[in-house]
């Protein structure tokens, strides 16, 4: 949480801590806790700066959630980094295993399937003849 947002937006309408805070109807000790973000307010006192601010809650509540634009970025540590890549690598590996595993299982599976359909279309012609020769002798007698 920051409250440095919540400091510019006072110093933006021109108020005091003292000022403000007697807007808000709270200490100033209060007002400050919460521009440092040593504090989050309630949700009255959210509703008493914003009325205090002539602004919406939400947006109060959005600039005491953003980050401090004064602190100093956070920094991953260097074997976390090493891990994310690691893990990343591997997921990234057995994705292709499974991928290949999975194109060879269905290349397999059209193969039986085209082969069962060669067979199927040989006996069909098969049967056809059948029936041909069959009705030709029958025709003779």
């Amino acid at each position: 949480m920051s409250g440095a947002h919540l400091q510019m937006l006072r110093e933006s309408k021109h108020m005091t801590l003292v000022e403000a805070s007697q807007k808000m109807y709270c200490g100033k000790s209060s007002l400050s806790r919460w521009e440092k973000g040593e504090k989050f307010p309630t949700r009255d006192q959210i509703r008493d700066i914003a009325r205090a601010y002539d602004t919406d809650e939400d947006y109060i509540r959005e600039i005491l959630l953003m980050k401090d634009p004064l602190s100093k970025p956070e920094t991953i540590p260097e074997d976390t980094i090493e891990a994310i890549i690691a893990r990343i690598t591997t997921v990234i590996s057995i994705s292709d295993e499974k991928l290949s595993s999975d194109i060879r299982r269905i290349d397999n599976l059209v193969t039986e399937k085209m082969h069962h359909y060669f067979v199927l279309g040989q006996l069909t012609r098969l049967f056809i003849c059948l029936v041909i020769l069959l009705a030709f002798f029958l025709f003779l007698r």
